[in-house]
């Protein structure tokens, strides 16, 4: 090959490369703005415009909060350990704004019998927050779990037990590092 060619070549490989790279950059950038919109509307839902009324509807409002506190975190958390949402502030907010009302409202929706045992996902989502709450709330995950296992008649809430107690006692956090293999839980 004369060297008259692969200076051709080379002059051909970059503008190649510069379009490569602009593409994912554009690329990127859709994603990004596909995922803040995904996650902004999340956040614009309301539980009280979707909560049915008539005599269920403070159970429906529960069942409402809890699972839009499991959903925001859940995207927010596997987006970020998959590298596709990168950390930012505003992320650190949402995931911290949506982590105690997880908790609170999970606490009341487990009191309430017909929909405790539509709560076993959103327990596996707070059993991933637990492990930097210390060991009393990871008690209650656990225990809760327990309970929602016995009701169900199944033992998927007891396999997701079993996977989130290996976290705890793990060095590793995040999402991935929790879920690190293949585990069917039908929740």
């Amino acid at each position: 090959m004369s060297s008259s060619w692969r200076y051709c070549r080379q002059i051909d490989y970059v503008p190649k490369h510069q379009q490569r790279q602009t593409s994912c950059a554009k690329l990127t950038r859709s994603i990004h703005w596909r995922l803040t919109t995904f996650l902004s509307r999340i956040e614009a839902f309301g539980s009280k415009d979707w909560a049915q009324s008539g005599d269920s509807h403070p159970d429906w409002l529960t069942v409402g909060a809890v699972y839009k506190s499991a959903v925001s975190l859940y995207a927010s958390l596997s987006l970020g350990s998959l590298g596709v949402l990168p950390p930012t502030v505003a992320l650190e907010n949402s995931q911290a704004a949506h982590n105690n009302p997880l908790f609170c409202e999970l606490h009341a929706a487990l009191k309430v019998p017909r929909i405790a045992k539509f709560m076993v996902w959103p327990l596996v989502v707070a059993g991933v927050q637990a492990k930097e709450r210390g060991e009393a709330t990871r008690n209650w995950v656990e225990a809760s779990l327990r309970d929602i296992s016995r009701v169900l008649g199944t033992g998927c809430p007891i396999k997701a037990c079993a996977v989130l107690k290996m976290y705890w006692a793990s060095d590793a956090s995040g999402w991935d590092e929790c879920f690190d293999r293949p585990n069917v839980l039908i929740i």
